[in-house]
């Protein structure tokens, strides 16, 4: 960090020219350009493939809201598909057809802690039907689906990576608006031209070189994980009641996500057992058609196995180097408020 320092450069310098370059070689993309965060990316994408006003755009209902955020910062609707199940919990293109109208636009396929949607058969459904299509990877970053990364089937991926995010494609056009829009619109700096309604959307020099650690241990932080993800399925085998999501697949991703799924009242049970033992753990996700934002609660009846699915998940701790001791007191938790009648 004191190297990056004393080069002088605060953003767009040689740090970030790394990383893009060392990204785009990890997934196999053409471009790759740093941003801000993930969010970003995805604003970027939207703006770049031309949606706007009365477009939709197809995305799952459990998700991160940054998809759908943006989805109404660039004036278009999120139109939310639903999920397989709660072993699957993310679209297929059956319910991805369920959701289309003649307005959609776009699709953001989004896998689930690092388990993607069938890519192939979506890129093939855009495809017949002219969409383009969007990757929205919060989690996942070195998974793949039929041989390529996942974030490299779309016309354009999104990634959070590092502190920040990374938008890639093979497309060079989408790549060059990308670099204006995330620098204020600016053509180059010589000329200082204006020619977009640009953002401040640039990667700073010390989350570059951060990124680039992440990047270099990712594939030993996979391994790690997924030893992990395996040491809870173990444990979790036998408790009535506790079915881990994803099921057996959920060992063969990214493992970014340990996910479990039980009755609401169990789970608020156990979330609060857990809260008292002094672990944490988080909730992925909220059912986004139930948001005040995106509809609120009538338009929960197009998407029941997200409603579902949302009312049973909790997600436990998991990080590369989280002690099987660690792992072994969560499982204990939850056994022992089933034991006792409530999970």
């Amino acid at each position: 960090m004191l190297d990056v320092l004393r080069r002088g450069y605060a953003r767009l310098g040689p740090e970030t020219e790394a990383l893009e370059a060392e990204f785009a070689s990890l997934v196999g993309a053409s471009h790759a350009v740093a941003l801000s965060s993930r969010a970003a990316a995805v604003h970027l994408a939207l703006l770049c493939i031309d949606v706007g006003p009365r477009d939709e755009v197809i995305q799952s209902a459990i998700n991160h809201p940054a998809a759908a955020n943006m989805t109404v910062a660039v004036g278009a609707e999120p139109a939310f598909a639903d999920i397989v199940s709660a072993d699957c919990p993310v679209v297929d293109v059956e319910r991805i057809d369920r959701a289309w109208t003649s307005r959609v636009a776009a699709v953001i396929a989004t896998p689930f802690g690092g388990m993607p949607c069938d890519l192939e058969a979506v890129h093939t459904y855009c495809r017949a039907q002219d969409l383009l299509l969007i990757e929205d990877v919060p989690y996942g970053l070195g998974a793949v689906w039929g041989g390529r990364a996942i974030g490299t089937w779309g016309d354009v991926g999104c990634f959070s990576c590092g502190a920040g995010g990374m938008l890639v494609t093979h497309h060079e056009d989408l790549a060059a608006r990308a670099r204006q829009y995330r620098c204020h619109g600016i053509a180059e700096a010589e000329s200082f031209d204006i020619v977009a309604n640009g953002f401040d959307y640039c990667m700073d020099e010390l989350r570059a070189a951060q990124a680039r650690v992440v990047l270099a241990s990712l594939h030993a932080d996979h391994v790690s994980r997924r030893e992990r993800v395996v040491a809870y399925q173990t444990a979790l085998a036998d408790v009535p009641g506790v079915s881990i999501v994803g099921g057996e697949a959920a060992a063969r991703g990214a493992c970014c996500l340990m996910a479990v799924a039980m009755e609401p009242m169990r789970r608020s049970e156990v979330r609060k057992a857990c809260d008292a033992a002094g672990v944490m753990t988080g909730w992925h996700y909220p059912c986004l058609p139930g948001c005040s934002a995106f509809g609120g609660t009538t338009a929960l009846r197009y998407v029941p196995a997200s409603k579902a699915f949302a009312e049973r998940e909790i997600t436990l701790p998991l990080h590369p180097s989280l002690a099987p001791e660690a792992i072994a007191c969560v499982c204990e938790i939850i056994r022992t408020r089933e034991t006792a009648g409530v999970v």
